[in-house]
């Protein structure tokens, strides 16, 4: 028991907090007036064999004055690893989106996690498990529902310049009532360092949300290209 409370408490110390804080803004006029913008920021606690990450963001759009985007999000994921490379994963996300229609969802899920590749300039690291996904509709003539899936997530971290990190995130979330209702969410992007210190970055790269059955006759898929200023520090 002396034992395990010292390694308890040596892991303790060895956790530390990182933040991360960006923004980007982009616009046009011409033959369309365009304007978007985005807030996001992270929080991230990281020990020897654990991790836990807050997270949420903002992203706002207009085309020609008609709103394109419009979407709140937060979230909490926590990893403890029990093996150099596997681990388990539990994690929450809320969401708002009036341009689709969604007042309300909700995604809770749990499962493993492995670690395919951690070396100091390439991480790779997968999770699966189970997932409950609800959503409530602005729309009163759509009804809100809840839906049990599966929950497929891949992060890469490569550094393969000193000039240059390539970060991609992806998850999938089929239903289990039906495989062919799913969310996909991906994002990438290429960090740049701005001056000879880390803490300012400008990272350029595009994200993509696909819903397989979007409410209202929309769009299955959005894609947004961004150059989006970061600011990390611990």
């Amino acid at each position: 028991p002396i034992v395990a409370a010292r390694e308890a408490e040596l892991e303790n110390q060895l956790r530390t907090w990182s933040y991360l804080a960006g923004v980007d803004i982009s616009g046009s006029n011409g033959n369309s007036e365009n304007f978007g913008s985005a807030i996001t920021a992270e929080a991230l606690l990281e020990g020897p064999r654990d991790k836990l990450l807050l997270y949420g963001s903002y992203k706002y759009s207009e085309t020609d004055g008609v709103r394109a985007e419009d979407e709140q999000k937060g979230g909490i994921r926590y990893t403890n690893f029990f093996t150099e490379k596997w681990g388990w994963f539990v994690r929450e996300e809320l969401e708002r989106d009036t341009f689709e229609g969604i007042d309300f969802r909700s995604t809770t899920a749990a499962g493993l996690t492995h670690r395919f590749i951690r070396k100091e300039r390439l991480s790779l690291e997968g999770s699966a498990g189970i997932s409950y996904r609800y959503e409530d509709y602005s729309s009163t003539a759509v009804d809100s529902d809840g839906f049990p899936g599966l929950d497929f997530g891949l992060n890469l971290d490569w550094q393969f310049a000193d000039w240059g990190k390539l970060v991609t995130k992806i998850n999938y979330i089929p239903s289990l009532n039906d495989f062919a209702d799913y969310l996909i969410e991906h994002e990438s992007g290429v960090d740049i360092p701005l001056g000879t210190a880390d803490n300012w970055v400008m990272r350029l790269g595009l994200s993509n949300s696909y819903n397989s059955e979007p409410s209202g006759g929309r769009d299955k898929l959005d894609t947004t290209y961004f150059a989006r200023l970061i600011l990390k520090w611990d």
